[in-house]
């Protein structure tokens, strides 16, 4: 693995909007849709209608740049048909950051930003500390096992 692994998500989700009328809306087709209650109706999970799209550039390997681009593709020949969502639909970009050890440093070009303040959906970074062992995962948490505690 290199120093970090990216990948880029955009997530519309909604308790009474299904998948089926995101995708009628926006002209496009999930890569993943969930049902609101289709793994259990009470409580209902999931709490709400999920879709998603993600970018296609390998997560190995790849930038910002790159994972925003990959997405950027697929989504720009419809970006006219997302104001047509209603507004209960929640809209999101994640980038989903995969490390070992410790959080790179990332850089959004000047370029993505705009691109994605354009687009008008906000964006969240999600960090995944990846680690072999839960004694390892412990110290990197700042909460060291104590010497008497066994494996």
């Amino acid at each position: 693995m290199t120093e970090y692994e990216i990948e880029l998500f955009l997530f519309l989700s909604d308790p009474k909007v299904t998948p089926e009328e995101i995708s009628d809306i926006t002209g496009m087709t999930p890569d993943r849709a969930s049902h609101r209650g289709s793994r259990s109706l009470e409580p209902p999970l999931p709490k709400v209608n999920v879709w998603h799209l993600r970018s296609p550039a390998p997560a190995e390997n790849s930038s910002i740049g790159q994972q925003w681009d990959g997405l950027w593709k697929r989504v720009e020949p419809y970006k006219a048909n997302f104001a047509g969502l209603p507004a209960s639909v929640r809209r999101r970009l994640v980038f989903a950051v995969y490390a070992h050890k410790y959080f790179p440093g990332l850089e959004f070009p000047v370029e993505v930003l705009r691109q994605i303040a354009d687009f008008g959906i906000p964006f969240e970074i999600s960090t995944y500390d990846l680690v072999d062992d839960e004694a390892e995962s412990d110290e990197a948490w700042g909460n060291p096992r104590p010497d008497n505690e066994s494996d």
